[in-house]
């Protein structure tokens, strides 16, 4: 649990981001300045990359009330609870009110809020659990030192890291395809994607590995030679990367 903990808190080294400047709303200078995202193959990285620990909570235990409380009176959401709040404000004030005083619309509106504070917690204790399951599973990654893959934990993944996926194995992160092991000689770089954790879809999907580095590596060796850049879009700014 403290290693999921301690991978949401990494020192960057003194590394620049790999995000453009005022991400995730950045102007088109910043977009100038870094418009790719720059990814150094077989070596060490240039920029500070996020790790790779999965997130899918909404809530904390120090902001759940805060937060949950500004989702449930956000009027462009939540009109009708804005509304019986301000009718129980304008009952506590005797002139005006008809009840002598006595918010009585503040009772039903604690138990509708009430209620659904008590389901958002359920569902994210849920989220919270299944974080901690994905974070903590096994994954394959080349050792350069001992020339050997070993095994670590998903969060532990970084960006540049060399990944051996089995068939039939959950893919751990964004992966780029160097090479696959087939049964046809020579292999043809083919291997079949399931999305359906991603899109719902549950039919197979075509990936290929790249023509330079699958006619390269034939060996587990060959991955100390392999050096490249790649360069690819950045993320979406919606998305926390």
């Amino acid at each position: 649990m403290w290693d999921s903990l301690n991978a949401l808190f990494v020192d960057p080294d003194g590394k620049p981001d790999s995000l453009p400047h005022n991400w995730p709303f950045p102007d088109e200078e910043d977009i100038l300045e870094r418009p790719k995202r720059l990814i150094n193959v077989g070596g060490e990285q240039d920029y500070y990359f996020k790790n790779n620990f999965v997130k899918t909570s909404k809530y904390e235990v120090y902001n759940f009330v805060p937060k949950f409380l500004m989702e449930e009176f956000n009027p462009k959401t939540k009109f009708a609870n804005c509304y019986f709040l301000l009718v129980a404000c304008l009952q506590c004030i005797e002139v005006i009110s008809n009840t002598g005083g006595i918010p009585t619309v503040l009772l039903p509106l604690l138990f509708v809020v009430s209620v659904d504070a008590l389901f958002q917690m359920v569902e994210d204790v849920k989220r919270h659990r299944a974080d901690t399951v994905a974070n903590a599973s096994p994954a394959l990654r080349y050792d350069p030192i001992n020339h050997q893959n070993s095994v670590c934990k998903w969060y532990e993944l970084q960006v540049g890291d060399f990944v051996l996926i089995q068939s039939r194995e959950t893919i751990p992160a964004d992966i780029v395809i160097l090479g696959t092991a087939e049964k046809a000689k020579p292999a043809q770089g083919i291997c079949y994607v399931e999305t359906k954790s991603l899109d719902g879809e549950t039919n197979l999907k075509i990936r290929n590995a790249l023509p330079n580095t699958l006619s390269n590596i034939r060996s587990i060796d060959d991955l100390m030679s392999l050096k490249g850049l790649v360069e690819m879009e950045h993320p979406n700014n919606l998305i926390d990367s």
